[in-house]
């Protein structure tokens, strides 16, 4: 009941500003748990024609330099990951790659491209942008969560109206009887 009449009547917006001030606000509650980091992923079998160009364009990630690596991951990548705009775990990237946590968090802010190569595949990261544990979270990676504590919060005060109002109705329409323990 509650969670169909919060769908119904209750507004899942919630203004940038709010978001923002409650950020700036509880800026101390926004700390990293794990590295997170923006860029380019990409996997290519080992012997693939025109690696120096890639690395190329991956040290520069403008539009035509994109371009240019979607392209060639089309043609020749096993694997592929652009995230310039958004955020991604560190543990994420660990998945797609052949390397230790702590081999690969070592690496991490020693260099803005980072290369590795096994029997099979070459694995070449470009950073465009790192957070390390225990940094404050960017605004644009914690704007989520916040949201979401907005809208618990606001979720609570919601269904304590609604009580408090059907409380009210059913006594003032006598839907309600109180009785006096003696």
């Amino acid at each position: 009941y509650n969670e169909r009449l919060i769908r119904q009547k209750m507004s899942t917006q919630v203004a940038d500003t709010l978001i923002k001030d409650f950020y700036e606000q509880h800026t101390d509650q926004f700390i990293l748990h794990e590295h997170i980091l923006k860029g380019i992923f990409v996997v290519v079998p080992n012997g693939a024609p025109k690696m120096d160009k890639l690395r190329k364009w991956m040290a520069t990630p403008n539009e035509k330099n994109i371009e240019q690596i979607e392209k060639y991951a089309y043609q020749y990548a096993s694997g592929y990951e652009l995230f310039l705009d958004s955020w991604t775990t560190a543990n994420q990237l660990l998945m797609w790659m052949p390397y230790e946590r702590n081999e690969f968090t070592q690496h991490l802010g020693q260099h803005s491209q980072i290369e590795l190569s096994d029997s099979v595949s070459t694995y070449i990261l470009q950073l465009t942008d790192l957070r390390r544990a225990n940094e404050k979270m960017p605004f644009d990676y914690a704007k989520p969560q916040i949201k979401d504590i907005i809208l618990a919060r606001r979720q609570v005060d919601f269904l304590k109206q609604q009580y408090h109002e059907l409380y009210n109705e059913a006594l003032r329409f006598k839907k309600l009887q109180l009785y006096e323990k003696d």
